[in-house]
């Protein structure tokens, strides 16, 4: 099972979060979305699973902005800035050396938090009848 992927909802609590981690232990590679994102974080530090359970709140944020999109009234905007690796201090918060490690590298290549910051403006800045649904900023090496 070690190069399946499953994606598993409700994994904050109960079924599904019982599910992810028996897969997880299993081998197998886990994407869990859930709302309550501190739970997934929890989670992911007990299973190791980080960067699925990231993956999965992500996807889980655009979920849930798209659904806003398409519930408000005519007139409101909203806009879904989905960013790459950018700089921050997230690298240095990570307790286990192997992931610090990781993230370190992969954050070699990070854009700087301005470059988001300009993509909001652009998106802010359009005229009222313009709405941008989403933008997608990331590192030109990212993949």
């Amino acid at each position: 099972m070690s190069d399946s992927v499953a994606f598993v909802t409700g994994a904050s609590s109960g079924i599904g979060r019982a599910i992810a981690r028996r897969l997880a232990a299993d081998g197998m590679r886990v994407v869990a979305a859930a709302r309550r994102v501190d739970r997934l974080h929890e989670l992911a530090e007990q299973r190791g699973e980080r960067a699925a359970v990231y993956c999965g709140t992500k996807y889980a944020a655009w979920a849930i902005t798209e659904g806003l999109r398409l519930e408000s009234p005519p007139g409101i905007r909203v806009t879904t800035i989905s960013p790459g690796v950018v700089r921050s201090e997230l690298a240095e918060t990570i307790s286990d050396p192997h992931a610090r490690a990781v993230m370190t590298e992969c954050r070699r290549n990070a854009i700087a938090p301005e470059s988001i910051v300009d993509a909001v403006a652009y998106a802010l800045g359009q005229a009222p009848d313009v709405d941008i649904s989403e933008i997608v900023v990331r590192p030109v090496r990212q993949r």
